[in-house]
């Protein structure tokens, strides 16, 4: 599996295995071995934090689609609340009389309230 998701020509096991033949005036087949051993030790750590780095990767892309999720839905919000705030009158043009108004509204609620009757469900 690693072989396939790092790109890389060998695995580890196969360069345990590997065999050579022999061959006149060839290299000292110990000290060849001792090297090749180095090479695997180094070759396994390249393996594993490959494979580490294939999960970080994934977990950041899984993070990705979830962030993009959350901002989807905050602009959604963002613009919900903006329509709202669109609908809602500036307060620079309030006039005396519609303050007024609003005073005499609400203290009709209240005497309604008092009285029993909720001033929601009137029509």
């Amino acid at each position: 599996m690693a072989k396939e998701i790092l790109n890389l020509s060998l695995k580890s096991t196969e360069i345990l295995d590997k065999k050579f033949k022999g061959a006149k005036n060839g290299y000292d087949s110990y000290e060849v071995d001792e090297y090749l051993d180095k090479v695997l030790s180094d070759y396994r750590l390249v393996e594993e934090n490959c494979l580490l780095n294939k999960k970080y990767y994934a977990n950041i892309i899984k993070e990705n689609e979830e962030l993009k999720k959350t901002n989807e839905y905050l602009e959604i919000s963002l613009k919900s609340y903006q329509d709202k705030l669109d609908g809602i009158s500036d307060i620079s043009k309030a006039t005396s009389s519609n303050i007024d108004l609003l005073k005499r509204i609400n203290k009709l609620e209240k005497f309604l309230w008092k009285e029993g009757f909720n001033p929601n469900n009137i029509k």
